[in-house]
């Protein structure tokens, strides 16, 4: 997980209002705030908060790389965990990391 330098800076009300849709929505902020999840054990809060970046960016790729285990740790989800890295792989085919999650999933 690495956090990803915002393009351009915000404030915590700016944030706030990107998960609310009130606002202007950042795809780094909308990562970010994922990965800020993960570290608090909030998993389900980082799904959204991915799948929420990919709706807005869906060609944001550390969002993709993300948000395809969190969706194999919740079990069920495995169909959409390959999906979610189908969509990476046919945006940059032979992704190094999106194959190797490919193969841990299991073709």
């Amino acid at each position: 997980m690495v956090l990803r330098k915002m393009t351009t800076p915000i404030k915590r009300s700016t944030l706030c209002s990107a998960r609310c849709n009130c606002g202007p929505v950042y795809p780094e902020a909308l990562n970010n705030l994922g990965i800020l999840y993960l570290r608090t054990h909030r998993r389900d809060e980082a799904v959204s908060s991915f799948e929420e970046c990919i709706r807005v960016a869906p060609a944001f790729d550390q969002a993709l790389l993300e948000l395809s285990p969190r969706l194999c740790h919740r079990g069920q989800r495995r169909k959409k965990a390959r999906a979610v890295l189908l969509a990476l792989l046919k945006q940059h085919p032979g992704h190094e990391q999106a194959l190797k999650m490919m193969e841990q999933l299991g073709r």
